[in-house]
């Protein structure tokens, strides 16, 4: 089951030129600031696409292991070439794998605040 983060309002003043922003708004109307983390993305988006893209990392890894174990177990004289086809896509897939798993701890402790493009 997927993790579910609450929305944090804020406080009706911008962080940048503390001028008063309704409650309802994301984007001060006097700077341009907004509201949510540096990216743009809600810690839900964040985390559920780093779900997202974990489970298909997974799926692939999976399918990646099952060719080089069927292929090694019939004995296959292309054992050699089976074990380069599995590692040589197999450690960036686990690698994004692992990096999107650490995504999703991030998204748990992304800050929220206002930001503004930097131009």
């Amino acid at each position: 089951m997927a993790k579910k983060f609450e929305d944090q309002p804020h406080d009706g003043v911008c962080g940048h030129c503390k001028s008063p922003v309704p409650l309802s708004a994301a984007v001060c109307a006097q700077c341009g600031a907004r509201w949510g983390t540096s990216l743009g993305y809600s810690k839900q988006q964040i985390y559920d696409t780093a779900l997202f893209k974990a489970k298909w990392c997974g799926i692939i890894c999976a399918a990646i292991l099952i060719f080089f174990v069927a292929t090694a177990l019939i004995q296959s004289p292309w054992v050699a070439l089976a074990a380069v086809l599995a590692v040589v896509p197999g450690i960036p897939v686990l690698g994004t794998g692992i990096g999107n798993l650490i995504n999703m701890r991030k998204a748990a402790k992304a800050h929220i605040t206002w930001w503004r493009a930097t131009q």
